[in-house]
């Protein structure tokens, strides 16, 4: 039976730890059946977590094959700044260019400051969307800690 220790996060709590993290572990399960892990970039899209890969990628193959993957975002480095959440989640892959061009575009505006209107980014983003497959990763499940509210409880006692 799992302990309730008051370091869950609510729904607004997780949804800025994901606003503030770029990248996040994503796990889907391999032809031999054990966990294949890879870092990805993401963007938030409501509930909704937005990837993309290459279509030929062992990752890709996963969630065709089974579409289930669990994501992991953490952050802290001492114990009691911990804070992470997991979503277990079921995934949509996404084939269509005009689909997935879309996520590739949120993706380099997010992590790399792409302006979208420069010279070139529209040609540059269409070619590495034609070699990729969009992941809308939908969260089935959430478990989430933040061990910082640790030190409220425990002053309060």
């Amino acid at each position: 039976m799992a302990r309730n220790r008051g370091v869950e996060m609510s729904p607004d709590e997780v949804a800025s730890l994901l606003a503030e993290q770029r990248t996040i572990t994503l796990a889907t399960i391999g032809p031999d059946g054990l966990p294949h892990l890879a870092a990805m970039w993401f963007v938030p899209d409501g509930d909704d977590l937005l990837l993309w890969t290459y279509a030929t990628s062992q990752k890709a193959h996963n969630v065709v094959r089974d579409p289930r993957a669990s994501v992991l975002a953490e952050t802290g480095t001492a114990y009691d700044e911990l804070r992470g959440v997991c979503l277990d989640c079921a995934v949509e892959v996404i084939t269509e260019l005009d689909d997935v061009l879309p996520i590739g575009r949120a993706l380099m505006v997010r992590n790399l400051g792409l302006d979208p209107d420069a010279p070139g980014a529209e040609q540059g983003l269409r070619a590495q969307a034609g070699k990729r497959v969009g992941l809308r990763l939908h969260p089935v499940r959430t478990r989430s800690w933040d061990h910082r509210k640790q030190r409220s409880v425990a002053g309060a006692q």
